[in-house]
């Protein structure tokens, strides 16, 4: 029963980890009645490939194509990514099964977050993790060329401060004028696009699928995603959003583990293997079934090498030994 700090100890050879996940999807379909399929990302490493994007639609065909019956369990790892390619795996899914859940052991943030809102259930552990929906940008400072992800809520709500202020103050605006002449004008217009599409998707997905056939659908699939998409109340956007608050504040459908042992032991070592073979390889995202499939995308690992520059010192000539000494 190997857990994360074991395989640190003893990793052992790849394939005989490799026959240790197989066995454990293969124990835990077979103790829930349902296939489930491995999407896990690398988390540890910067400006890899790991988000998700449509380059994930054709290992999920794969994925999903080998598997038996019309349900389907999916262990969940990653930081997001697109929207449009999360709504391109949600059709996907959705035309090929009847019931979705989504395993999340550890975190699925952002648009990672919006496809567990497509699931039917969640698995979760009191490990887990959800995030704001709100979608993040690349942004490039046209000064110094630096490029970092914003979420676009930020960028939205300082614009609106900006404009509040200038209204009540029009001094302010030469406070604010070298802040927003950093800005192109159709920056916002993309950012609210972005917010209105994660929203129009979440909100459709869970009135569709997680509150199918419940009257009050509409009304709830509004409220959690109101909910999951203003993390200005959580002062961050990467704050997680926990069992608890998604079991019993949001009301979503959870499958709890710490309320099923065997299940939970199961799936804990499964998430062991995961961790430890995507933290420990060159692997930016990782798929898996128990039927013969298997991809992983890959990065490159760049070496940083200290060149200390300026005058080198003369090579001193090497001192001859000191006699050895005569016995006394």
């Amino acid at each position: 029963m190997a857990r994360y700090h074991e395989l640190i100890a003893n990793p052992g050879q790849g394939q005989e980890r490799f026959e240790r996940r197989i066995a454990l999807l293969r124990a835990i379909e077979q103790a829930t009645g349902r296939p489930i399929v491995v999407y896990a990302a690398n988390f540890n490493h910067p400006n890899i490939p790991n988000s998700i994007d449509n380059t994930d639609v054709t290992p999920f065909s794969e994925l999903t194509r080998t598997v038996p019956g019309k349900a389907l369990d999916i262990l969940l790892h990653s930081p997001g990514g697109l929207a449009e390619a999360t709504e391109r795996i949600v059709s996907l899914l959705r035309a090929r099964f009847d019931s979705v859940r989504f395993v999340v052991l550890h975190s699925a943030f952002s648009a990672a977050t919006m496809l567990a809102m497509s699931g039917d259930q969640l698995v979760l552990d009191d490990t887990s993790a959800l995030g704001p929906i709100d979608p993040q940008i690349v942004y490039r400072d046209p000064q110094t060329g630096q490029s970092i992800a914003v979420p676009t809520q930020a960028v939205l709500d300082g614009f609106r401060k900006a404009k509040d202020e200038i209204k009540k103050n029009p001094d302010a605006l030469g406070v604010y004028l070298p802040l927003l002449n950093k800005l192109d004008l159709h920056l916002f217009e993309i950012c609210e696009n972005a917010d209105k599409l994660s929203k129009t998707l979440v909100r459709s997905w869970l009135k569709s699928y997680m509150f199918k056939g419940d009257a009050r659908a509409g009304e709830k699939a509004t409220r959690i995603t109101k909910y999951l998409s203003t993390h200005r109340d959580r002062l961050s956007h990467g704050r997680p959003i926990t069992i608890d608050t998604l079991k019993n504040h949001l009301k979503l459908h959870v499958v709890d583990l710490r309320e099923a042992a065997e299940l939970r032991d199961m799936f804990s070592q499964l998430w062991a293997e995961v961790e430890w073979f995507v933290d420990n390889t060159d692997t930016a995202k990782f798929f898996e079934n128990a039927y013969g499939v298997a991809f992983r995308r890959r990065f490159q690992i760049q070496q940083v090498v200290n060149l200390q520059l300026g005058p080198v010192p003369p090579q001193q000539p090497a001192q001859p030994a000191p006699p050895n000494p005569e016995p006394g």
